[in-house]
């Protein structure tokens, strides 16, 4: 017989650093993990990524409306329930934030601080109604070089690779301050100088 699977081992006294390198993990490690965020962390569903793990997500929300907004069907009902009430139905031990790009440039109407006071709203409700899951905040991922500097006519909000480096950094700082993990994501998928590919 083999030996049983450890859990990766986490130094919570670490948590402004991100999340420690472990060992690969199988993919059952997320089946009890919930992945909660906008139309990237749909993308897992929709793409079907991670079939054994719960993805809770919707188009076009930010850190207050997944708390207010009635944006995800109850399956076999003709209702919809906000995303903060699926999470709380599905109960994970893993729970992986990825929100923030939705709110986030120069013609958002939404400053940083307004941006921070609702993600630690946010933060907070998750991890009162989920006191023994273990939270992970994500980075906003990177935009291409065409998007961030509008070339392409599909950057209406303003976002700019500058200004999501700049939250970034102002996500990994509230992390620390609220004890959850941050996962830096954004270089995995950035190029040397900083953009989403343009391949990609």
């Amino acid at each position: 017989s083999s030996e049983p699977e450890e859990e990766p081992v986490f130094n919570l006294s670490s948590l402004y650093l991100g999340v420690p390198e472990s060992v690969q993990v199988e993919q059952s490690y997320f089946d009890d993990a919930a992945f909660f965020g906008d139309s990237i962390t749909n993308g897992i569903s929709v793409y079907a990524f991670m079939s054994n793990a719960e993805v809770i997500a919707a188009t076009g929300v930010n850190p207050d409306s997944v708390l207010t907004k009635e944006a995800v069907p109850v399956e076999g009902e003709e209702l919809r329930i906000t995303m903060i009430e699926a999470l709380r139905r599905a109960d994970p031990k893993k729970i992986y934030i990825q929100l923030g790009a939705n709110w986030v440039g120069t013609n958002t109407g939404i400053d940083k601080e307004t941006f921070l006071h609702h993600y630690r709203d946010m933060l907070r409700r998750i991890r009162s109604e989920h006191p023994q899951s273990v939270v992970y905040l994500q980075s906003m991922f990177p935009v291409s070089r065409a998007f961030s500097s509008n070339e392409n006519g599909k950057n209406g909000n303003g976002l700019t690779i500058e200004i999501i480096k700049d939250y970034n950094e102002s996500l990994r700082q509230l992390a620390s301050e609220e004890a959850v993990f941050y996962l830096d994501i954004y270089p995995a998928l950035a190029d040397e100088e900083g953009y989403l590919p343009d391949d990609a």
